[in-house]
């Protein structure tokens, strides 16, 4: 470990004493084990949603099969219009005003 680093990490258990910060502050599951580290926590991680997402994906995919197989539709939408959709292009000003709708509304949430 090198110096500033452990001025680093002076500095921040100082700070922590001085507000008595006892929480790790929200950050996404990839960065979780380097704040993990940082902080000092020795708390068991929870189990993870994999497998729960990885059920939901193949109970869509089963039921997108059967109604395939079965020619079934759906509300009104039947596998054909489910493939026309996934194949569907969308254009380069299509894509630029969705990412602009997207970034007025996290902005806005930003200033809440």
């Amino acid at each position: 470990m090198n110096h500033s680093e452990e001025r680093r990490r002076e500095l921040l258990r100082q700070t922590r004493q001085l507000y008595d910060d006892s929480w790790i502050p929200a950050v996404h599951p990839r960065y979780g084990n380097i704040c993990r580290n940082l902080y000092g926590t020795d708390e068991e991680v929870q189990g993870g949603s994999f497998v729960l997402r990885l059920s939901l994906v193949i109970l869509l995919f089963v039921c997108y099969v059967w109604m395939d197989y079965a020619e079934v539709p759906v509300m009104n939408v039947d596998s054909k219009q489910i493939v026309t959709q996934i194949e569907k292009q969308m254009n380069m000003e299509e894509l630029q005003e969705v990412s602009l709708i997207f970034s007025e509304r996290i902005k806005e949430k930003i200033r809440e």
